[in-house]
Formats: structure tokens, sequence, C-alpha cells
């Protein structure tokens, strides 16, 4: 009986309306995306890529697709962009990408800043994050260092751009 007692005395103290709990701020927001960045055939494929026989036998590359190294006649493996844009509510948001490139370049990550700004995008050169996985068979004409050149071919801007809009568009998708 006691414990009847006390039982009905505890449910007694419990309020009659229903509690109702403040809706709690979200925590971190995370976003991701993939996009295709493969270069087209008829560059070279990268630091694999023979030297293109100077002689009038060669082949001639109407589009100027390569200078130094031999023309690619396929795709070994497709190359991409990966984009994580993290947030936190009240703060800009980071954009950690990582791409299929020989090398990372400034240049290139600030064209692809530039086109995020007028996509509207709040991801802004000082938060985004570009990593290149080191990939000797992708090819790389987005560099005006000439010292890399020993290794890939020459600067192409139609590269670069197409790069920095693959970069843009996978951070865009991803936020």
């Amino acid at each position: 009986m006691k414990r009847a007692l006390v039982g009905l005395a505890a449910l007694a103290l419990l309020p009659l309306a229903p509690v109702t709990r403040a809706a709690s701020a979200p925590g971190l927001l995370a976003g991701a995306s993939v996009v295709d960045a493969t270069w087209h055939v008829g560059a070279s494929a990268g630091q694999y890529a023979s030297t293109q026989d100077p002689s009038l036998a060669a082949e001639w590359d109407p589009n100027l697709q390569h200078v130094k190294n031999a023309a690619s006649y396929g795709v070994a493996s497709r190359l991409s962009v990966r984009a994580l844009v993290l947030r936190n509510p009240g703060q800009p948001p980071v954009a950690l990408v990582k791409d299929d490139n020989y090398l990372s370049q400034d240049m290139l990550v600030r064209r692809a800043a530039q086109i995020l700004a007028a996509d509207g995008s709040e991801v802004t050169y000082d938060h985004l994050l570009v990593s290149a996985t080191h990939d000797h068979n992708s090819p790389y004409y987005a560099t005006p260092a000439a010292g890399v050149w020993l290794f890939q071919d020459a600067m192409d801007l139609r590269m670069l751009e197409y790069q920095a809009r693959a970069i843009a568009q996978a951070v865009r998708q991803a936020e």
C-alpha cells in the first residue's frame, strides 16, 4: 500500500501539460559531390607520355592540344574532382577539394574562387582548400611554371579554365 501511495504522489508531482523543449540549433552541416574532370583525348597522357616526333612525318595536331608530348589515343582512367563542403551555422562554409591533377597550384584555386563568387557561392578563396592527387597519368597543362613543362607539356588556358570550372561545379553541388 505504501508503494502505491508513493507512486501516486510521484504522479501528482508531474506536470499535466506536455514538456516542450526549445528547438536546438542544427550542428555541423556537410555536403559532398563528385564531378568528372577528364580532359579530352588528344592531349598527352601526362608525365608518362612519349615525346612528340619532331619530324614532318609526325601527326599534325590542328587543335594544338599538345606541344612537347605525343597525343593520347584514349583515356587510361577518368579524372575527377571531389568536394566536401562543411558549414557550422552562422559561419562561412569551408570547402575541401580533391582533384586528380599532377600538382596543386594557386592560380587554379583563385580562378575557381572567381567562378564561385560569380555564381553566388558563399565559399570564398580563403575557405577553399584544394589538394591534388599527384596523378602522373593526368595531362597537366594548367601551370605557367616552365620547370613543370620538362615533365608535362606547355600551358593551355583552355585546360586551366576547364579544371577551374570542374572545381567550382563540385563545390557548388556540395554546397
